[in-house]
């Protein structure tokens, strides 16, 4: 018997299978709930994930992300330049680093962020494909 060595694509990446093989539990959290606005410092991880769910997807559904107007990575590019500016973040300081992660974490956690909205939208405005990739289990 011949051993099959084709690399999965749905590999599981912190709870979240890449192409959506897998149950996203922390994707019914991004929704602007009382919940998701009371975010503390121990669910900061999952705002990030999140948000390279979201790049993900792009990557593989480019044209289809911006068609249905449901892109992020332009506005995550705008939030790094902002946040970051010309700076590297390696070279910064400690405290300058976790500054800029707290606001990054602040932007991309807030219910009326651009970002948030938009992947708050996936299922909705992209049922033939986001919608069964969020959903499954």
């Amino acid at each position: 018997m011949i051993e099959d060595k084709t690399p999965v694509l749905g590999k599981k990446r912190s709870g979240f299978f890449v192409l959506g093989i897998g149950k996203p539990d922390r994707w019914q959290k991004a929704r602007p709930d009382p919940e998701f606005s009371k975010r503390d410092d121990n669910n900061k991880g999952s705002s990030f994930e999140l948000i390279i769910d979201a790049l993900v997807f792009q990557l593989y559904f480019p044209d289809h992300m911006k068609e249905k107007e449901i892109d992020t990575m332009k506005f995550v590019e705008q939030d790094l330049k902002e946040v970051l500016g010309e700076d590297d973040f390696e070279q910064l300081p400690d405290e300058q680093k976790e500054n800029i992660v707290e606001e990054l974490h602040k932007r991309w956690s807030t219910p009326d962020s651009e970002i948030v909205k938009r992947m708050n939208s996936f299922a909705e405005k992209s049922p033939d494909i986001l919608k069964p990739i969020l959903e499954s289990k």
